[in-house]
């Protein structure tokens, strides 16, 4: 299934409005889609800047179909008006994919790797490997890990847990470094690390969404300052 994901800087001052308007236009795009299966909205931890978008849709052939670009269109004046920059809707070939349907996690982690020169195949088996380790030793709802489609040099990892993820922590433990060294021969740059907090998720097999704290905070911070 075909995998798209964006992120987005927040305009300082801007991050409420911005999880606010992401929310509304993806919930006004779910309510007309026929062909996307999952849905996902991120901020970064702490109030912090950057949002994270993630949309799966049910089959390969739907990434031709008006959808998808209908949905970027309704998200570019958004990110014009509250953003200091925002990437591309970035295709994601699903190296590993687990989803637990059910209480959308509050608890999420993303990171954005770049294979150096010729050693994209090599980070590929890793990336594999690990997430069947890590979905062994902690209960997990999401873990997705994915390769841009086009650059095939560049790896997405999300994932959502029902306990508190502790970024610093889990990067300074025994086991994350010796993950950390294993992956640095193979990247061009030091991956980036995101903890993240969810702020709306929908699954169609569901056929719900969900708003969390996050997005409720943002909006009572923007009616007391109106």
């Amino acid at each position: 299934m075909p995998c798209f994901v964006r992120r987005w800087t927040a305009r300082e001052g801007h991050e409420p409005q911005l999880g606010h308007a992401l929310v509304d236009a993806h919930e006004a795009f779910v309510a007309k889609s026929t062909r996307l299966m999952e849905g996902l909205l991120y901020r970064e931890r702490g109030a912090g800047r950057e949002f994270f978008g993630v949309a799966v849709y049910d089959r390969p052939d739907a990434v031709d179909s008006p959808e998808p670009s209908g949905l970027l269109a309704s998200l570019d004046p958004i990110t014009g008006a509250h953003a200091e920059r925002g990437t591309d809707s970035l295709e994601m070939d699903p190296l590993f994919d687990l989803t637990t349907i059910g209480r959308p996690s509050p608890h999420g982690l993303a990171g954005v790797l770049v294979a150096a020169p010729g050693k994209a195949v090599a980070l590929t088996g890793l990336l594999i490997g690990l997430a069947c380790e890590i979905q062994h030793r902690l209960a997990l709802s999401r873990l997705l890990v994915g390769r841009a489609a086009y650059t095939r040099s560049r790896f997405f990892v999300l994932l959502s847990s029902p306990t508190r993820i502790d970024l610093d922590d889990d990067l300074r433990s025994s086991l994350g470094r010796e993950h950390v060294g294993t992956l640095r021969p193979l990247l061009s740059a030091p991956p980036r690390w995101y903890a993240l907090d969810p702020v709306w998720q929908y699954f169609r097999r569901e056929t719900s969404s969900w708003r969390g704290p996050q997005l409720q905070a943002a909006r009572d911070l923007r009616e007391r300052a109106s």
